[in-house]
């Protein structure tokens, strides 16, 4: 399962059943930030 392609109507059942952990998730989408933003530039670092 692809963490960041997953419905978010999802996420929060599997969260909330304990399947998998918001730190989890926000993991997945940091990691997919961090891979994509170079070529896409849609995230600026503040300051």
């Amino acid at each position: 399962m692809n963490i960041v392609f997953t419905p978010a109507y999802q996420l929060a059942q599997m969260i909330r059943q304990r399947e998998i952990s918001a730190t989890e998730v926000l993991n997945a989408y940091l990691e997919q930030i961090a891979k994509h933003n170079h070529k896409l530039n849609a995230i600026s670092p503040k300051g």
